[in-house]
């Protein structure tokens, strides 16, 4: 699901909230609902990478985010192991955030805002490993091949996960050779974009997919 946080003079979103039900059963909209407003209590702010954390009671799903201001359209994944999705089953999600409001004395006090708007989707149908279509391209580093190590590998697929906002699992590292020239290292590197049901995929995906 992708989100456009949106800070304005009173209002500072900080965390936001999604609660994932079946269609057929219905939402109260109220902020109680939310099972998981103290789900960041012990989850440190990061504020280069997008991280959610979901809980399940009685088949609800509710995940809780860290708000990037930075980033203009955040992307957050609910994994199906997480949520404990089920194939073809339809689901809706509502939303709620949660910040600092300025009151009319300068103050600014804690306040949680629900979104009026209901996201509806359908789970796909699970994808085998032979099905899911990999990304794979070429890096080329300047760095002599001589110097390479394995920490760069990990450094490498980090800064990936950050870029396009991918799990780290998801980035393989296939093969690294010596470029043409000198002081340059070949990376050949493949991720896996499986698909969902919520939303395209991003233009940092497509950019790197083409």
């Amino acid at each position: 699901i992708s989100i456009q946080p949106r800070a304005t003079n009173i209002f500072q979103p900080q965390k936001a909230f999604l609660l994932v039900r079946k269609r057929t059963s219905p939402f109260t909209d109220t902020p109680e609902e939310f099972f998981c407003l103290n789900a960041l209590r012990d989850v440190p702010f990061r504020n280069l990478t997008v991280s959610v954390t979901c809980s399940v009671q009685d088949e609800v799903c509710c995940c809780a985010s860290y708000i990037l201001l930075h980033v203009p359209v955040q992307d957050l994944r609910l994994r199906t192991a997480d949520c404990s999705f089920q194939p073809t089953q339809r689901y809706h999600v509502a939303g709620l955030v949660e910040g600092l409001l300025q009151t009319s004395e300068g103050v600014a006090r804690p306040a949680r805002l629900h979104s009026s708007y209901k996201v509806f989707s359908t789970m796909p149908p699970e994808v085998t490993a032979q099905d899911k279509k990999p990304v794979r391209f070429n890096l080329v580093m300047l760095m002599p091949f001589e110097e390479y190590q394995e920490s760069v590998d990990k450094q490498l697929i980090q800064e990936l996960s950050d870029a396009i906002f991918i799990p780290k699992d998801l980035v393989e590292i296939l093969s690294v050779e010596a470029g043409a020239g000198s002081g340059r290292s070949v990376f050949t590197i493949s991720f896996y974009v499986e698909p969902r049901c919520m939303q395209e995929l991003g233009p940092e995906v497509e950019l790197i997919s083409f």
